[in-house]
């Protein structure tokens, strides 16, 4: 049903048929390769420069941050760094667009195609073995989208943050700090992650292994998660009804008495904040590397 969907309204799109509260997404793609309309030249604005001087020009993994990683949820994009920077991991940074997802979700499969095929070169460039991602939407662009959509014979392997620590945490390479506190948290399955790659058991995982994390389950989870909102244009062209959605999320978060919602997704993030914000709930809305890497000691 997604594909049919999506091939759908490429086909309104192609006819100029879509709202036009996405205008904005759409010419900030185009003119400046990303999704919050902010200049290229300063997507890794907020890269240390002892770090940036530091990545080599090629690695084993390549660490693609996102868009909104790198403009708006910096502290994202930050602790994944810190945390491979801790492990001691061969990782660089490439000259990335957006991953082109939120552009295949909306119909405008020939952006996100040009997008997709710039950060395959840049990738083949840095000659890594793997690409890590941080983003639930990246991962599934560059796992699933670029394999399905692209008449290319892909050679790259593509990891979630999260499957990547798991295999460290089963390996005994992570050291994680001891709290004699317990916080509940629940973990909130980003659509993109759970109903189309499968992504849910890594990160529940992970959570499990980090001291002093108590992991509740809300009512909808996984493969059945309810959306936060954001997807597919939503919170481009319909802000109240992302808003609606995310505040359902909330409520099923407080229905379950814990203090906070954990996540891997930037957008998800976002909307979900903006929820726990308007309801006036005291849940804090975290990103999944955030919370590991406060308890993460280096190797």
């Amino acid at each position: 049903p997604a594909k049919i969907v999506e091939a759908f309204k490429a086909e309104l799109f192609s006819k100029g048929f879509y709202p036009k509260g996405l205008n904005t997404l759409l010419e900030s793609g185009k003119e400046k390769h990303n999704v919050c309309f902010e200049p290229h030249e300063e997507r890794f604005s907020w890269l240390p420069r002892e770090v940036k001087e530091s990545l080599p020009k090629q690695a084993k993994y390549v660490y693609f941050v996102g868009c909104l990683s790198s403009y708006r949820f910096t502290n994202i994009a930050k602790a994944t760094v810190e945390i491979l920077e801790k492990l001691d991991v061969d990782y660089t940074l490439i000259d990335e667009w957006c991953c082109g997802s939120p552009f295949w979700r909306i119909g405008d499969f020939k952006t996100a195609e040009e997008m997709a095929m710039h950060n395959l070169k840049e990738i083949s460039r840095a000659g890594a073995e793997y690409v890590i991602v941080s983003c639930a939407d990246c991962y599934r662009a560059l796992k699933k989208d670029y394999a399905e959509k692209l008449k290319e014979d892909l050679d790259i392997k593509v990891l979630h943050i999260s499957e990547l620590l798991q295999s460290f945490v089963k390996e005994n390479k992570v050291k994680l700090k001891k709290v004699e506190s317990v916080l509940r948290v629940a973990y909130h399955d980003p659509c993109s992650a759970a109903k189309h790659v499968d992504l849910y058991h890594p990160p529940r995982e992970l959570l499990k292994a980090i001291p002093g994390i108590e992991l509740l389950e809300m009512l909808h989870n996984k493969k059945g998660s309810f959306c936060c909102g954001a997807g597919g244009g939503i919170t481009y062209a319909y802000p109240d009804v992302a808003l609606k959605l995310s505040s359902m999320r909330i409520q099923e978060a407080l229905n379950i008495g814990v203090k906070q919602v954990i996540s891997i997704c930037p957008l998800c993030e976002s909307s979900l904040s903006k929820a726990s914000e308007a309801l006036g709930k005291p849940i804090e809305v975290l990103d999944l590397v955030e919370v590991l890497n406060q308890r993460l000691e280096r190797t």
